[in-house]
């Protein structure tokens, strides 16, 4: 990558809130709830200055997807019931739905949003079979592809062109990419979830689930995102995303 590419893509991290619009206190929760010194009492304080957050969490958190036997009216007792881990997955869908916001939006943003819940899905099923994390192996999986999305809405134009390559092409979208505009969905994927405080082996898999094999970790989410990827595109997909 040269020092030009490198601009660009700094100028794309740094612009990414222009761009897709993402409620700073959500940034803030995630930096709080990756910190080992957080209590539930900081996690309390810092939602209940957001309504629509609060809300999202009271609606999700009283879905049956977490099993609480018993309707939950505050955010105190929703955060202190459901625990750090649910909560990040709460919060990973919150991001998700602001990110996306499908709504009246184009075919490319629901055919994106689409795929990353179907890699989600297929990577939580691998998960649970390899008796992996499959909570943060979904989690993997629905943002390892954030990077389209944030190129897409800041270049859509350009970006359109790029993606109608993808299928008419034998190269892979990152070659695609990296020729034409100089970086990859991957590096600016990693380089926006570092930005916003996502855990580690979140942002590693988004970075290297187009070549896992040149990353040494223990980080089982990597492959398993990666194979989920290309189950998805053979099974699913109905052209390239």
């Amino acid at each position: 990558m040269t020092d030009k590419d490198m601009d660009k893509i700094n100028q794309l991290v740094e612009n990414v809130e222009e761009i897709n619009a993402m409620p700073e206190i959500a940034l803030d929760l995630m930096g709080l709830i990756n910190d080992p010194k957080t209590t539930i009492t900081d996690l309390v304080k810092k939602v209940k200055l957001d309504e629509a957050l609060a809300a999202f969490i009271l609606k999700n958190c009283n879905s049956p997807l977490y099993g609480v036997r018993t309707e939950i009216h505050s955010i105190n007792q929703a955060l202190t019931l459901l625990g750090f881990s649910t909560i990040r997955s709460i919060l990973t869908s919150y991001f998700n739905k602001n990110l996306y916001s499908i709504s009246g939006k184009s075919e490319i943003k629901k055919q994106l949003w689409l795929h990353s819940v179907t890699v989600a899905s297929f990577s939580q099923s691998i998960a649970e079979h390899l008796k992996l994390d499959s909570e943060e192996a979904y989690l993997a999986g629905l943002l390892h592809d954030i990077g389209k999305l944030i190129i897409y809405s800041a270049h859509t134009t350009e970006y359109e062109k790029i993606l109608k390559q993808f299928g008419e092409s034998d190269s892979t979208s990152c070659e695609i990419e990296e020729k034409q505009l100089g970086y990859t969905h991957s590096e600016v994927g990693a380089r926006v979830m570092k930005k916003w405080n996502f855990l580690d082996s979140l942002i590693e898999a988004a970075r290297f689930h187009h070549n896992e094999q040149h990353f040494d970790s223990a980080n089982g989410n990597i492959g398993v995102v990666a194979f989920a990827d290309q189950v998805t595109k053979h099974l699913i997909d109905k052209k390239e995303i």
